[in-house]
């Protein structure tokens, strides 16, 4: 559906006018990102399992807040999380399914659970976390209570059958 989108100069004004940008690997926004980062809006960007092909190449350049899903916390994903901070990141999250999420800030690790419920559908639960992390990260909180938001956010939709 998205293979022929582009974005115009005026979608980039329109977006500069925002508190944030969320796109993803799917968006074929990547190469516009860095117009959009030179406004001063913060791109949050889910890379969803799509790492290392040239979207991500293109894409983590312009990228303050990175998220990708993962399997384990492991040295793989912790390696991956420090890789795109070295970029400039500056969260990187790895959402790990009923294992929680892992977060790096540059600096130190982070890691969150999940919030129990009763799981309907997965569909959407990703974007979900996201969505609750980044709103923590628009209120100024800390990693943790970011993730911890995430994890609430993500356990709404796991209740409820076709997110979307």
């Amino acid at each position: 559906v998205l293979q022929d989108f582009c974005l115009t100069d005026s979608d980039i004004q329109f977006i500069a006018q925002h508190d944030i940008l969320v796109s993803g690997h799917w968006g074929n926004i990547h190469q516009r990102l860095p117009e959009i980062r030179a406004t001063g809006i913060p791109i949050a960007f889910d890379f969803a399992t799509k790492l290392w092909d040239e979207v991500y190449e293109t894409a983590i350049q312009s990228v303050d807040y990175a998220f990708f899903s993962g399997e384990q916390n492991d040295s793989y994903t912790r390696d991956t999380l420090e890789s795109m901070c070295k970029w400039g990141v500056k969260i990187a999250v790895c959402t790990l399914g009923e294992q929680g999420s892992l977060a790096y800030d540059g600096q130190q690790f982070y890691e969150f659970g999940v919030v129990p419920c009763e799981v309907k559908d997965t569909m959407g639960a990703g974007d979900s976390y996201i969505a609750g992390f980044l709103i923590g990260v628009l209120k100024n909180l800390p990693v943790i209570d970011c993730m911890k938001m995430g994890a609430e956010s993500s356990s709404i939709t796991l209740q409820n059958f076709g997110a979307w």
